[in-house]
């Protein structure tokens, strides 16, 4: 075993949210705009995790190409670079990778593929390259496919980002959206807005840090913060208690929480409608 599947093995071995860790260390380490891992089953197919780098992403397909694309992927059973030049569509848009999981047949909804697309074709300039590298990474998905498969049923309302249903056109008009404009404020209600359709979330919100303090810049759906709001204040005081570790946040979850978050969350949620929230850190930390 190489010395990158061995680290992928360690880095699956420690993880609460491994489909969640297959796609960030895909991303990570093939340099790709994102990653994405699918439920095959049946149609219409579901996605199970996603990652992205932020980088735009070309799209060369039509939704209905893509179901194409990913139906025979889980027919063939193989796996494959699938270049613009399969569907016939001019350009020089870059090759999506796609490698299916190895299940078993005891274990409910094993059948999976993973997808990972980039984002010029000169992050993949040798694509044979690129695929063995992600074959060499699913073989080690596939020797952890029953803890995995148990912890995606655990994690199964845990959040709604793992469970939509995926578009790429959707993500390439995302990634359009909140790049338009250079106005702070602008970008920040781009990002909520077109965030919460993108995922299909309650509410999406985002705050910025400066120096310990966060503060809530933008709400989906709403055309400014109101600062005298408690529910503003909270998740404020949330995220600030959250994010000291750096580290993706998701509740209701398994764990157990220091006594300051539980203060916080208890706070935020009296204020709040929501019972479940996640908070994720982005950008430079």
């Amino acid at each position: 075993m190489s010395t990158a599947s061995e680290e992928f093995e360690q880095l699956l071995a420690k993880s609460s949210r491994k489909y969640d860790a297959v796609v960030q260390h895909l991303v990570q380490h093939l340099g790709a705009s994102g990653a994405v891992v699918w439920e095959c089953c049946q149609e219409p197919y579901r996605i199970v995790a996603q990652h992205y780098s932020g980088k735009s992403v070309d799209v060369w397909f039509t939704k209905s190409q893509h179901e194409s694309l990913l139906r025979e992927a889980t027919q063939n059973q193989r796996p494959a670079v699938v270049s613009n030049d399969a569907i016939r569509n001019n350009g020089n848009a870059p090759p999506i990778l796609l490698a299916p999981i190895s299940g078993q047949a005891d274990l409910p909804n094993s059948q999976k593929i993973i997808e990972v697309v980039f984002a010029s074709a000169e992050d993949i300039s040798d694509p044979a390259q690129k695929l063995n590298q992600l074959v060499d990474l699913c073989d080690v998905v596939t020797n952890h496919v029953s803890s995995i498969e148990n912890s995606v049923s655990e994690n199964v309302d845990a959040g709604p980002g793992p469970s939509t249903r995926y578009d790429l056109q959707a993500f390439a008009q995302f990634s359009k959206m909140i790049h338009r404009s250079i106005d702070p404020v602008e970008t920040c209600l781009n990002i909520v807005n077109e965030a919460r359709t993108l995922t299909g979330c309650d509410r999406v919100s985002v705050l910025s840090k400066k120096h310990s303090r966060f503060r809530l810049q933008a709400i989906s759906g709403q055309p400014s913060v109101n600062r005298r709001s408690t529910t503003v204040q909270s998740i404020e005081k949330l995220a600030a208690e959250i994010l000291k570790s750096g580290n993706d946040f998701w509740f209701p979850n398994e764990g157990s929480l220091a006594p300051q978050i539980e203060l916080a969350l208890e706070e935020y949620f009296a204020t709040s409608s929501s019972r479940s929230i996640a908070i994720l850190p982005f950008g430079h930390q």
